[in-house]
């Protein structure tokens, strides 16, 4: 029965394979849909293979049979679904009632089993149906027949055990590899139809797109005719359809192309290449208009090699052509130079902007390599650009261009690349020279003024402004000579052979025995021009020569082929031209009238430099003059950071010094008043505790790390804890304290509160939005200058308002009428140089209808108006600009000078305490009748006098808080008056009230004042005159009109009768620096009036031309009594007393007069020498009486420390402050600072005894 089952199954399996493929054939292939109609057909179509297979079973008994059905209704769920699957079922069960028998309802439990394994592995499985492997399908099989076999129990014991046993392996063997067979039928079914239906698919795609395209679509013959187009290849010829076009073109070179010479070229170049892209040619429509085309064709060749046909896409090009055209003529039109380079480098367009800027003609340009006219970087370097952008696309990068004079030109270049016709690059190049000529200018005065401020040592700052120069300029050498001995030396040098250094460094001409030999004014006669220049030998009207003095040429040759050694001043020994050095400008170096030495620069190349650049190395000679002169005298100072500190402490500059850590160690009073605390509040306190900024944190912290100084302006920040101060806005600067190993050990911090400029800008540009309406075109004056006679064509309103004329007035001049520095020649050499140009920036002066010069900023341009080329001028006014930039270099020469005053007057008390002091001891041992007591007496007058000299330059020097007794000014009237008079022409006559009320002043200061303005006066009548002094008590009221608080007063009025001063001058006289007078240095008044103020008073003057002058002084009355003077004697007491000075010649002679006064001195050089010995003294059993400390100790604890150390020790310490800064304002309100007295410097013997009696005995001289 096994073989039988098994040869009936395969039977049976073949049968349903064989009705499979039938169905296959007939059947499936035309039911591709999943609609429910179609699955219900399929379903019915199974059912029927399902019952033709029950029609040929394998019978084991009667009524129990087995066939295929199993594996088809499972290969249906499994392949087709629930809907296919359950028609199957219910056709196949039906069926097998309807055969009846002892296993109906076991075969109708297979059916249904077999359908629901199938379709719950559809359901399980994932992934695409057909991709269903054998192995897969086996074991689908097997499962299912496992199942069907579990079935076979349904039957009656007996014969379910027969069957099972007997049916089993054949149905394991033979029904599982039909699935199989029958799974793989299927898949490669599917298969076959996603092939057709994507080929379907593909197919009308493909005829849509031909059809729909917007491109056209052609075939074609290679002797000219069509064989087929598309509907849109039609069109752009002008015809209705294709077949129109194709009936109509029998000719495709004479018909479609406007010139024939087009096609043939396009036939060369398939026959060549068997394809082409992007062929652009010029095509003619059927009604004979012109359209441009882009063709993109191949070529069909046949098995012989032959060429069948041609097809391809056409696109209309057009409107790319119009637009093309239309950015030509903008790319011709723009004042930018374009250009277009393949991608090896060459030229193949390029518009008359740039070949103008570079001076080539269009046609030699046209496939010039880039390299030829690139100035910085090499043909490697070109290449590797060009790698990049073609990498990225685009690019923007600035570079230097060479023009055909040589000329070196900054371009800012701004290039895009494009793939089409092999790849092309798209450049739009800009002249940025100016622009960099002037971001270069203010980079290297940005840097030289840093390094100015750099404090550093004068072979630092030469050897730093060297670099600067070398690198700023561009120049093959630099140089910098200073006066050595009679000689100006190479201090340093760059790009000069050793060779060149060592025979031009010596200047000075020498005789046979090699001494100087001297000019007629005894000077070191010096030879070359560079002698000519630091001697200011020079001839402004020569070209060569700047009214400064400054010597420049662009070529040695033609200077020296050109010119005498007369014109040239001197012998000059030519060996810069000889070195083939073409361009040279030799600038000197002057602080004042002191010749310092010279800047020089050569280079190769001739045409280096112009009148621009030549001011502009004056204006950093000038600049460096003075910083070489302050380093010169600084190296003479010895108290450079006590000097600071007192500078900074009188300032209104904010300043504070910090650890790294930002901990407060000092900060000035302007520090202190501004933020509205006391000064003491601030040591050991830190920065951002005070006023918490992140970004301030990090900025401090930046400077630490990296040791480079920070400036910011206008710097916005809000007080913490004080909003009624709002907003406020800070110009600052953090400088980095280093020591010798160039580490940072400290911050300088400084600050300018600008809130009220700031918000003043606010306002202003507000107020110019407001009334922006009401003007023409703003600030600036705009006019368009014919250039044939330089005068208007047109111009605005703001032009007539900067020079005071009308519309009228002004349309009648030229602009050598106004120019304030130009000769006509040189107007019309201007306006040539800008139309040559095409555009001009400069400084010049103009004159206005009043006879008034002002700066004026030209920008200028050449523009097309009326088909003509013609001047077009902005004008700004910078008048301001520069009288602010001339007042800053003011103010730095006066805080200079006025840093190496106060320090020579401390250093002048020290010494004058010094020869006061042993002269009053010497006299102790001479007898009064002698000539050698009248000797030291005239010593010790003398000195006395010697000390106001140095009060007068600490006044000059810092201003400082006047050191006031109450007292008479009568006779100081008198006596300074008097004294300046002396062996002068001018008689002084005296009007002074009897009754005039005392003062409270300080005597040396305001001796100065007076001094001051009676020199003035006596200048100013050089034949003679009478000088009228007076002076009178007065009440000042609210009503008066006068700046001072209202009171009683005392007015001096000094009255000449001298040239006057002029009217335009009079609200100048007290401006630092400002002087009418030939030798005048424009101090004295300045100084007077910040004496004056400084006493709570005022000085005002009134003059008229050819009539004399007026000088008011109002200073505040005092209630005070005029203190009786006591003929001061020697107090001797007795006390151990410490003194504190760092001056050795001091602390002796202080010894010597405390002893010969009774008391035993000790020493100590400075601030924690003094808290070490006191601190001893305390625990012994010999506490010092008194201590005397010197208000500054260079390097270490000044007075001002220790005094608080001490009063931390010993709160009853008797200390007594000293200092050479007689001005000092400690010395003004020393109780404040915790000292019992004070004694400035220089003190006489008897100063020294009243001043230690009142502190030991007197008790209103204790602490309370």
């Amino acid at each position: 029965m096994t073989s039988l089952s098994t040869a009936g199954l395969v039977n049976n399996v073949a049968l349903l394979l064989a009705m499979i493929l039938i169905y296959d054939i007939v059947f499936l292939r035309h039911i591709q849909s999943e609609s429910f109609p179609k699955q219900v057909f399929l379903g019915a179509i199974l059912g029927v293979i399902g019952v033709g297979i029950m029609m040929n079973p394998v019978e084991f008994l009667p009524g129990i049979i087995f066939d295929t059905r199993s594996v088809l209704l499972c290969i249906t769920g499994f392949f087709f679904g629930t809907v296919p699957t359950v028609i199957a079922v219910s056709i196949t069960g039906g069926y097998r009632v309807v055969l009846g028998g002892t296993g109906t309802w076991t075969g109708i439990a297979v059916i249904i089993t077999s359908g629901a394994v199938g379709l719950t592995w559809r359901q399980c499985r994932k992934g695409n149906l057909k991709n269903a492997s054998v192995r897969e399908l086996y074991l689908l099989g097997i499962v299912t027949h496992i199942l069907m076999l579990v079935c076979m129990l349904t039957l009656p014991q007996a014969v379910a055990f027969d069957v099972i046993s007997r049916i089993s392996l054949p149905v394991m063997l033979v029904l599982p590899l039909g699935a199989v067979l029958m799974g793989r039928l299927l898949i490669n079914r599917l298969d076959r139809i996603q092939a057709a239906s994507a080929l379907e698919l593909s197919e009308a795609k493909y005829r849509d797109i031909l059809e729909n395209a917007v491109e056209g679509f052609f075939q074609s013959t290679p002797e000219g005719r069509f064989l087929a187009v598309n509907p849109s290849f039609s069109r752009m010829f002008g015809y209705e359809s294709p077949e129109a076009m194709i009936a109509d073109i029998s000719d495709i070179s004479r018909q479609c192309y406007i010139d024939p010479e087009e096609r043939r070229r396009w036939q060369r170049e398939m026959t060549k290449n068997g394809k082409i892209e992007n062929f652009e040619f010029r095509a003619k429509r059927k009604d004979g208009s012109e359209i441009w085309l882009s063709d993109s064709s191949r070529a069909i060749y046949g098995p012989d090699g032959h060429i069948l046909l041609y097809e391809g896409n056409v696109s209309d090009i057009s409107d790319r052509k119009k637009n093309e055209e239309y950015y030509r003529q903008i790319i011709e039109s723009s004042i930018d130079g374009f250009m277009i380079v393949d991608q090896d480098g060459y030229i193949l367009d390029v518009n008359d902007a740039y070949c103008k800027l570079v001076g080539y003609d269009r046609n030699a340009m046209l496939k010039m390599s880039v390299d030829r006219i690139e100035a910085m970087e090499s043909a490697s370097d070109v290449e590797r650009r060009i790698k990049e952008i073609t990498a990225l696309g685009r690019g923007r990068f600035e570079t230097r261009h060479r023009c055909k004079s040589g000329r070196i030109l900054d371009v800012e270049t701004s290039t895009t690349f494009s793939e089409k016709n092999g790849g092309i690059f798209f450049s739009f190049i800009r002249d940025i020279t100016h622009q960099k000529q002037h971001e270069s200018e203010q980079e290297i005065t940005l840097h030289l003024l840093q390094a100015l401020h750099q404090d550093n040592s004068l072979e630092t700052l030469i050897r730093n402004v060297i670099t600067l120069m070398a690198d700023g300029s561009g120049c093959d050498a630099v140089g910098i000579r200073i006066r050595k001995g009679d000689d100006y030396p190479y201090f340093e040098t760059r790009g000069f052979l050793p060779d060149f250094v060592e025979a031009e460094s010596r200047l000075c001409r020498l005789d046979a025995n090699g001494k100087p030999i001297l000019d007629g004014s005894g000077n070191p006669l010096l030879e070359c021009m560079c002698g000519n220049v630091i001697h200011g030998r020079f001839d402004p009207a020569l070209p060569f020569f700047t009214p400064n003095g400054s010597f420049w040429t662009n070529s040695t040759t033609a200077l020296l082929a050109s010119s005498t050694e007369a014109e040239r001043q001197s012998r000059t020994r030519n060996r810069c031209n000889g070195e083939g050095y073409e361009s040279v400008a030799l600038i000197p170096l002057r602080a004042g009238n002191q010749s310092l030495g010279l800047l020089q620069f050569n280079d190769r190349h001739p045409n280096k430099f112009n009148e621009k650049q030549i001011r502009l190395f004056e204006r950093l000679a000038s600049s460096l003059a003075i910083g070489i002169s302050h380093r010169i005298t600084a190296s003479k100072l010895r108290e450079r950071n006590q000097i600071l500190s007192a500078v900074l402490d009188h300032t209104h500059i904010m300043a504070a010094m910090l650890d790294t850590r930002f901990n407060f160690i000092w900060v000035n009073s302007a520090y202190a008043e501004k933020d509205r605390r006391d000064a003491a509040f601030y040591p050991g306190r830190n920065h951002f505790d005070l006023y918490p900024h992140e970004e301030n944190q990090r900025i401090f912290q930046s400077v630490v790390d990296t040791g480079t100084a920070f400036f910011t302006t206008a710097r916005p920040f809000e007080y913490p804890g004080q909003p009624d101060r709002g907003v406020t806005y800070w110009d600052w600067s953090l400088i980095p304290v280093k020591d010798d190993n160039e580490n940072t050990t400290g911050l300088v911090f400084t600050l300018v509160d600008v809130t009220e400029q700031v918000r003043a800008g606010e306002a202003l540009r507000e107020s110019e939005e407001r009334y922006r309406a009401f003007f023409e075109k703003g600030p600036d004056g705009v006019v368009i200058i014919d250039p044939d006679v330089a005068g208007p064509i047109d111009f605005n309103d703001q032009v007539c308002r900067q020079l005071g004329y009308s519309r009228k007035e002004f349309a009648m001049l030229t602009l050598h009428d106004i120019d304030g520095i130009e000769t006509r020649d040189d107007t019309r050499k201007r306006i040539r140089n800008v139309m040559d140009k095409g555009h001009d920036d400069f400084d010049t002066l103009q004159r206005t209808k009043q006879g008034e010069l002002r700066n004026v900023h030209v920008t200028a341009q050449v523009i097309e108006v009326g088909g003509r080329p013609v001047y077009h001028c902005i004008w700004r006014d910078i008048t301001e600009r520069k009288r602010m930039e001339e007042e800053l270099l003011k103010t730095q020469k006066l805080e200079s000078v006025g840093m190496l005053a106060g320090g020579i007057a401390h250093d002048f008390n020290n010494i004058l305490t010094t020869i006061i002091g042993n002269t009053a001891l010497a006299k102790d041992h001479a007898a009064p009748e002698s000539e050698l007591f009248d000797l030291l007496n005239e010593i010790e007058t003398t000195s006395t006098r010697a000390r106001t000299l140095t009060r007068q330059l600490l006044t000059f020097a810092k201003g400082g808080a006047p050191v006031k007794d109450t007292v008479s000014i009568k006779e100081l009237i008198r006596e300074s008056a008097a004294f300046v008079l002396r062996g002068s022409k001018t008689l002084c006559e005296y009007f002074i009230a009897k009754d005039l009320w005392p003062v409270e002043i300080d005597v040396g200061q305001m001796n100065q004042v007076i001094h001051n303005i009676v020199i003035n006066a006596n200048q100013a009548m050089p034949d003679g005159g009478i000088l009228h002094v007076r002076a009178e008590n007065l009440m000042i009221g609210e009503k008066d009109g006068l700046p001072v608080l209202p009171g009683r007063y005392i007015r001096i009025s000094i009255s000449d009768q001298g040239v006057g001063i002029a009217e335009k001058h009079l609200f100048k006289i007290f401006d630092p620096y400002f002087t009418t007078k030939h030798e005048g240095s424009g101090l004295g008044l300045a100084t007077s009036y910040a004496v004056v103020k400084k006493h709570g008073g005022y000085i005002t003057a009134e003059s008229e031309l050819g009539k004399g002058s007026t000088f008011h002084i109002y200073l505040p009355a005092s209630d005070k009594s005029i203190p009786s003077k006591t003929p001061f004697a020697l107090l001797r007491n007795q006390g151990k007393i410490l003194i504190m000075d760092d001056e050795a010649a001091l602390r002796k002679i202080i010894g010597r007069m405390l002893q010969r006064l009774g008391y035993e001195p000790d020493f100590a050089t400075d601030g924690a020498e003094v808290i070490g010995k006191y601190q001893t003294a305390m625990a012994s059993e010999s506490p010092y009486d008194a201590v005397i400390l010197d208000m500054t100790i260079p390097g270490g604890m000044g007075g001002k420390e220790a005094v608080r150390r001490l009063l931390e020790m010993d709160p009853g310490v008797k200390a007594i402050v000293f200092s050479g800064y007689s001005d000092d304002p400690v010395l003004s309100n020393f109780r404040d600072y915790g000292f019992v007295g004070m004694m400035p410097k220089p003190f006489e013997f008897q100063t020294l005894s009243h001043v230690l009696d009142n502190v030991l005995n007197n008790p209103a001289s204790k602490r309370p």
